[in-house]
This record gives C-alpha cells, sequence and structure tokens, in this order.
C-alpha cells in the first residue's frame, strides 16, 4: 500500500492494514477532498473501499467517511454513467488496488 506516499495518519494505515481480505479481493480509492488537495484542517478523510463480498465489522477511524461497494456493483453503476463512480475512476487516488488490478 502506497500509505506513507500520501502522508497519512497512523490510525488511517492500521484501518486499512486491518481490513480482511485486502491481500486478495479489495480496493481502496481515496477520493474527496483530500484526493483533490483541497481538504482544510476539518475535513474528513473520504474512502471507497471495493470488495468482492460485502465487508461488515470494520473498525473505522472517526477522520474516515468510508464508502462501500462490491466490485460487481461498482462495475454496473459505472457501466450506468454514474458520476460517483467515474469521479473515483478518473480522479480518486488508488490506495490498495487488488479488486481491480487481479489479472487472470
Amino acid at each position: 500500500m502506497k500509505i506513507n506516499a500520501l502522508g497519512l495518519v497512523p490510525e488511517l494505515r492500521a484501518f486499512l492494514e486491518g481490513i480482511p481480505g485486502r491481500e486478495d479481493d479489495v480496493s481502496v480509492i481515496l477520493v474527496g477532498s483530500v484526493a483533490r488537495q483541497t481538504q482544510s484542517e476539518n475535513s474528513d478523510i473520504d474512502l471507497l473501499l471495493v470488495s468482492r463480498r460485502p465487508l461488515t465489522d470494520l473498525n473505522i477511524p472517526p477522520q474516515v467517511h468510508l464508502m462501500r461497494s462490491t466490485l460487481g456493483d461498482f462495475l454496473k453503476q459505472l457501466d450506468a454513467g454514474e458520476d460517483f463512480e467515474a469521479w473515483c475512476v478518473r480522479f480518486g487516488i488508488p490506495i490498495a488496488t487488488t479488486a481491480f488490478g487481479r489479472r487472470s
């Protein structure tokens, strides 16, 4: 994961490293003001977590706003032309990309 390169807080790093299945089937995309580099000191960290199966029971730090989607749902929304998913693909910053980056 490229966590240190983004200068993210230790709590976020611990959260990302604690996601179940993160080595096989999880992608995490940094979105929102931090991705656009327009954050203020009061900004939260917006993340999109895309996984092959729904993930629950995550220990989300208070400064993180987490949006979740399965890979199938994300791709359906992207195919339907939904703005959020398209924005994530075009402008989001991948932190972990196993679900998108898997090669067969």
